[in-house]
């Protein structure tokens, strides 16, 4: 035992030891984060993008920003779609998303100014804004703050919490001897379509591409893969003999490419990014993809479940499947309430005299012809 230590401690050198205090004094000074002062006013960085909705909390202590929290989430189905949302809104889901909703604890009460590269949201006293806006207007009506305006050079710390990171970036500017994660290393060099078949695999693992194109043989993919390859759909008498799953399968006819042996169904995305290439996904793969999106990535909900089997996988009858299996899933029952929360009844306010009580509303609605958009309702309970 004597040696064994005397060993140890040989190879413990100078160099080790500057090492060590090195690492000490990385883990406890700047950049850590900082404990929030509620007698100083906040700084809330924000962006927004259809990839991310990105913010940052910080305070200024002693001349310098001291950043408190971080967070970002990516955007809804309904808030990717560009049509009805245009980057002013995006960024304004941003602002209400951090504010109202992440550091409404930090923020409510307390002095804030808001940053962002949106031109736009730093005048929204004077915007023209629809009923939604309105509604998000309301919400952050209880916060004291101001949006001030800085370009997007200078807003990069939220602008990367609302972007996808890049992967080949990372594995070129890594330092020598870091340790490489091994997605990372087979993404380098891969085209944009060989990278979404690369992530489409990563939800198999232990499969390898040739297992994965005899596999797409099964009697649903093979009957469509052969009239796919010949160039030619079926005719109306093979069509009555054929499956009303293959028959969905034959409708993505326009959408479906081949790479490497494996049949995909191409996609464009609703931000108008780069296309996604669908593993077309054999029946007998369905319940390990879902254990691997569902079961493993925190119980997720039906529509959400369904988004990232969307971002690799494509089979017939997907969304059904994806419903009925969340729907079944045994942990996700037990989440749930065995009986509903017991509610007392509702009752009648009773007033003597007319004006005794009034009940009052507001609401904006969709702005008329006219202009008219704000509604006050008042009733007077007696009458």
């Amino acid at each position: 035992m004597s040696s064994r230590r005397q060993e140890l401690e040989a190879l413990w050198s100078e160099s080790c030891e500057q090492a060590f205090r090195t690492l000490k004094q990385k883990l406890t000074t700047a950049p850590v984060l900082a404990y929030a002062n509620f007698e100083l006013p906040f700084i809330l960085e924000i962006d927004a993008s259809y990839v991310g909705l990105g913010a940052v909390l910080s305070q200024e202590v002693d001349g310098k920003v001291r950043p408190v929290a971080y967070a970002s989430r990516s955007p809804r189905p309904a808030e990717r779609n560009t049509a009805t949302y245009s980057s002013m809104r995006l960024e304004f889901l941003a602002l209400k998303w951090a504010m109202a909703e992440k550091f409404h604890e930090y923020l409510l009460g307390h002095c804030c100014i808001v940053r962002t590269d949106s031109n736009p949201l730093s005048h929204l006293a004077t915007a023209k804004l629809g009923a939604t806006e309105h509604r998000w207007a309301a919400e952050l009506a209880a916060f004291d703050f101001e949006v001030q305006y800085r370009s997007g050079r200078a807003n990069q710390n939220a602008d990367a919490l609302s972007r996808l990171p890049s992967g080949k970036q990372f594995v070129e500017n890594s330092q020598p001897g870091t340790v490489v994660p091994e997605p990372l290393r087979r993404a380098e060099g891969v085209s944009l379509a060989g990278a979404t078949a690369v992530m489409a695999m990563q939800a198999m693992p232990g499969r390898s591409r040739s297992n994965l194109v005899r596999l797409q043989e099964d009697p649903i993919i093979g009957a469509a893969l052969k009239y796919w390859c010949r160039g030619r759909g079926p005719g109306p008498q093979e069509r009555r003999q054929l499956s009303n799953l293959v028959l969905v399968l034959l409708r993505q006819w326009d959408r479906l490419e081949e790479q490497d042996g494996l049949l995909y169904r191409r996609v464009c995305r609703s931000d108008g990014g780069e296309k996604v290439l669908q593993l077309v996904l054999p029946a007998v793969l369905q319940p390990e993809v879902l254990t691997q999106l569902h079961q493993c990535h925190g119980h997720q909900g039906t529509e959400r479940t369904l988004e990232l089997v969307r971002q690799c996988c494509y089979w017939p009858g997907m969304s059904a499947n994806v419903a009925h299996w969340v729907q079944q899933c045994e942990w996700c029952q037990q989440a749930k309430e065995a009986t509903p929360v017991a509610r007392s009844y509702m009752a009648h306010l009773m007033a003597s005299r007319p004006n005794e009580i009034v009940a009052l509303d507001f609401k904006v609605l969709e702005p008329s012809h006219s202009g008219q958009e704000n509604v006050l309702v008042m009733t007077d309970i007696f009458s």
